[in-house]
């Protein structure tokens, strides 16, 4: 495949204390799974298996549940399963922004390293034989024969076709192009970054985060998934003061490449769950169901039964979970193996896992 794909899972996730007081963003729950899983899937469907996250604050959740990916399977027969490689930050640093995240993913996205052994021998051997010895090698080159890369966060909840987005890349031919998605630019404020397109997509001005509704030049807000050709990498190395992609980035291709930066807008639904009470209005949405996304699991898990004793309205009860006797939940998701005692009554609530 000539795309490989970097998912940033990195953010602290702070406007939605305290459900990430303990947890990184990617990790919370969102009905019966992980937030990050349903990004997966949305990578998954669009035939990219291959991932690489990009980690930060509380890494270590994230690659305990994960793992290598193997225990995700997707497609006919769930014959497709995820390979998981995890690109972290030098010692117990941050990434300095998701460009920098990107910019030290780099090795983990290459399909080998030319090296010198001990011997003086040049060969190229595979990225996890080089990380697992490193002091065996010389380190020469990167071998990369990919010429795409797609980048998503991890802490949004979409059913955007990644391939539309990718195609449109590559019919434009330009170096970056951004996925948009139109919204009220009472919305906007304060909270995403917009984009100026004209009728072929080329974008001609970015507004970060504007302050005030006067501010917002166009109602084109930037999801955060990206498409880049290789050549970015090139660029960041280059450019080491390009930390964050609104920022730092995109402003500066405006100025050296002003014709090869691009937004496509997507359709479908995005939320990037920024906030509590955007975390409730999307849990009560997936109640109702949102088209192309999957509210179970592509992990296998031992299978418990759900009790019912009471009355369930217009609810998701998920596995493992008890509703006693003469007990009404109503607008209402238990998460997995969740508890709701005898004679209660509950609407419109959100039961974390285990929650009594």
């Amino acid at each position: 495949m000539k795309e490989k794909s970097l998912i940033l899972v990195g953010g602290e996730g702070t406007r939605l204390w305290p459900l990430t007081a303990v947890r990184p963003k990617p990790y919370v729950y969102l009905v019966t799974k992980r937030m990050l899983e349903y990004v997966l899937d949305v990578f998954a469907k669009a035939g990219y298996y291959d991932i690489t996250l990009a980690t930060g604050y509380r890494g270590q959740d994230l690659e305990g549940y994960f793992g290598n990916g193997s225990e995700f399977a997707y497609g006919d027969n769930e014959k497709h399963h995820l390979n998981i490689r995890y690109a972290k930050p030098p010692g117990e640093d941050l990434f300095a922004g998701t460009a920098d995240a990107l910019r030290k993913s780099r090795l983990l996205l290459a399909d080998g390293v030319a090296v010198e052994d001990v011997k003086g021998h040049e060969k190229v051997v595979s990225v996890d034989e080089y990380l697992h010895k490193p002091e065996k090698y010389e380190f020469r080159s990167l071998k990369e024969g990919h010429d795409t890369i797609v980048v998503g966060s991890g802490d949004t909840l979409t059913n955007f076709n990644l391939q539309k987005l990718v195609d449109f890349h590559r019919q434009r031919g330009g170096i970056a192009t951004v996925a948009l998605y139109r919204m009220d630019k009472e919305s906007i404020v304060n909270t995403f970054g917009t984009a100026v397109v004209d009728d072929n997509g080329r974008i001609s001005r970015f507004v970060e985060k504007p302050k005030h509704v006067k501010d917002v030049k166009s109602d084109l807000a930037n999801t955060g998934i990206y498409v880049f050709n290789r050549q970015i990498l090139d660029i960041l190395d280059k450019d080491t003061y390009l930390n964050d992609f609104g920022n730092h980035v995109f402003p500066r291709l405006l100025e050296t490449h002003p014709r090869d930066v691009f937004g496509c807008e997507m359709t479908g639904y995005w939320n990037d769950v920024g906030t509590t009470e955007s975390y409730r209005t999307t849990v009560m949405k997936l109640i109702d169901g949102i088209e192309g996304v999957d509210i179970f699991s592509h992990k296998p898990r031992s299978q418990e039964n759900t009790r019912i004793r009471g009355t369930a309205i217009h609810s998701i009860v998920a596995q493992g979970c008890e509703v006693g006797r003469n007990a009404t939940i109503n607008d209402t998701v238990m998460g997995n193996y969740s508890r709701v005692e005898d004679d209660s009554s509950l609407t419109g609530c959100i039961l974390l896992p285990d929650a009594v």
